[in-house]
């Protein structure tokens, strides 16, 4: 809507299944709420034997699900090339993601300048994602409740694998307590195509 001009104000508000949430426009910058998170099951890497090869799990962090409105496996992998390099077997990541009522896995590495990532929906017919808000909303939110340093922007690389290279922008509110209260997921679009559909 951006790119057709159809936008004509710095701020709107979306109703969801969860909530009415706020967007706002910032030149080419968009971002839109998500939900405070909920952090849940924290599970083996066991559970993840046939999903793919466990042994580059980054056992650094626990493997948790976490929302900001909708659940995912957070997993962390020991390095960008482990990363690069994974093979995964969509079929067995189908039945863990249904066996926890998860929309799928988020697998993150870590460098010093970089959080780069991958995203796993095969239980709904996404095999692979190139950019995932809510993921990274909720992956942001697990790195500052379990991190030292409590940052309150992160930036994410995803569909690297794909050859379609996003950027994903995460900004945290949190109280005097280190609880986070807001958070805002965005960056920048740009339009691929347009198609017209007969209902």
């Amino acid at each position: 809507m951006k790119t057709l001009n159809k936008l004509t104000k710095s701020s709107y508000t979306i109703e969801t299944n969860v909530g009415i949430l706020s967007i706002t426009v910032n030149n080419d910058i968009i971002f839109m709420e998500q939900t405070a998170p909920v952090f849940k099951d924290v599970i083996s890497k066991e559970t993840f034997g046939y999903c793919f090869d466990t042994s580059k799990i980054d056992n650094q962090y626990d493997i948790q699900i976490v929302s900001t409105g909708l659940k995912d496996i957070l997993i962390p992998i020991e390095s960008r090339s482990s990363l690069d390099a994974l093979q995964p077997n969509f079929e067995e990541i189908k039945k863990v993601s249904s066996d926890y009522h998860v929309v799928g896995f988020h697998l993150y590495t870590q460098t010093d300048d970089q959080i780069t990532c991958r995203n796993f929906a095969s239980l709904y017919d996404i095999d692979e994602e190139s950019a995932t808000g809510t993921s990274n909303g909720a992956l942001a939110c697990f790195l500052y409740k379990n991190s030292e340093v409590k940052k309150l922007s992160y930036v994410f690389t995803q569909g690297y694998s794909l050859d379609l290279a996003s950027e994903i922008l995460v900004k945290l509110e949190a109280n005097a307590n280190d609880e986070i209260e807001k958070v805002f997921v965005g960056g920048e679009g740009y339009f691929v195509s347009e198609k017209e559909l007969e209902i």
